[in-house]
């Protein structure tokens, strides 16, 4: 539990938040105790409404931070145990219309210096709530939606105000959006669900988990499989990127010295190892997702193929049986027809041998 007290000290001042890049570190490679650490940390932080205000905002960012690394384990669990503190947090005096509303979040009475962390943090709260369900609106196995696109759903069913983006990186979320959109069938789904539920919870609404279980017994897997290839290869390609980022992140030299006052100076540039890995690896990713689609295009036109072929073939074989009938009915099926032909055959063949008889007589 070394790590946890660590990372504990590490949140509770601006100054000491540089520490916890160590620790990123570790997630970054995989480190599964590290990642229990973390959650467990998280959730002790944001479920209790006597935190400090500090610790609460570097909890948060340090959550943005670790999101960022895209472990898929810290993806899929962090959705389940600590999404709904986030949510409860977004919800915060959501009905006003009134872009500070965050600066009461910590007291009803709040000194100018308690009301700048609050109207940071339900600011990048909400930021997070719409990058991640912009990253990840589907379960790696792509066959539900995820917890953070029905988080997203229902504070906007809900009337939540987004404001504009000032701590993630804008070239980063373009980086990491899906190549390909969540079906509409899966949305307008989804957004009946949300709907339904808040209905019937009087606008309070269930856990984003619940609904998610819900929609999956709405939506039938097939369905699910099918309108969601595309997003299934975009996401395997867009994990081989996340890999070979982890694999360079590791080999590239640790920065030093502490980072910058979160409160005041928003994220603005871009780290250069990044850059260089993304110009690097761009051209591979796209040729890596046209080879996909040419496969799946390719298939498809086989499959079109195909089933003309069996078209044509189930076509001349009702020819078949067609002319099969016909014999039958002209040779077998109909004597009566056989023997009238045969005696107009036989009758036929004896005028012809009298004629010739004839001719011979005349000719001699």
């Amino acid at each position: 539990m070394t790590e946890y007290y660590v990372l504990k000290k590490s949140l509770q001042t601006f100054e000491n938040y540089g520490k916890t890049q160590e620790i990123r570190h570790q997630l970054l490679q995989g480190d599964t105790q590290v990642l229990k650490n973390i959650i467990t940390l998280l959730i002790t932080i944001l479920k209790d409404p006597k935190t400090d205000p500090i610790m609460m905002l570097q909890a948060v960012r340090f959550s943005k931070d670790c999101m960022e690394t895209f472990n898929d384990d810290f993806i899929s669990q962090f959705q389940l145990e600590v999404l709904p503190y986030f949510e409860s947090m977004a919800m915060f005096e959501y009905k006003s219309e009134a872009h500070d509303r965050g600066q009461f979040y910590f007291n009803k009475e709040p000194d100018p210096y308690t009301a700048k962390l609050g109207n940071t943090l339900l600011h990048l709260v909400l930021e997070c709530i719409w990058v991640w369900a912009k990253w990840f609106p589907m379960d790696p196995d792509c066959l539900k939606v995820s917890c953070y696109r029905i988080t997203l759903e229902k504070l906007c069913i809900l009337g939540v105000r987004f404001n504009k983006i000032l701590y993630f990186n804008k070239l980063l979320i373009k980086r990491h959006l899906p190549e390909c959109m969540v079906p509409m069938k899966i949305i307008q789904e989804l957004r009946r669900a949300v709907k339904l539920d808040l209905q019937q919870t009087f606008g309070n609404g269930s856990s984003s988990i619940i609904i998610q279980q819900r929609l999956s017994q709405l939506l039938p897997q097939e369905m699910a499989r099918d309108e969601s290839q595309e997003v299934f290869y975009s996401d395997m390609i867009r994990r081989l990127y996340r890999q070979h980022l982890k694999n360079e992140r590791k080999l590239a030299p640790k920065k030093s010295g502490q980072d910058e006052s979160f409160v005041y100076v928003p994220e603005e540039k871009e780290n250069n190892i990044q850059n260089q890995q993304m110009l690097q690896l761009n051209a591979i990713i796209q040729k890596t997702q046209t080879d996909f689609m040419s496969t799946i295009i390719e298939k498809q036109e086989l499959q079109k193929q195909l089933r003309e072929q069996q078209e044509k073939l189930k076509l001349m074989q009702q020819r078949i049986e067609i002319q099969d009938e016909r014999l039958k009915y002209y040779e077998g099926d109909r004597p009566f027809r056989s023997q009238f032909y045969q005696s107009r055959f036989v009758q036929s063949n004896n005028q012809s041998v009298q004629q010739s008889f004839t001719q011979q007589q005349q000719h001699f």
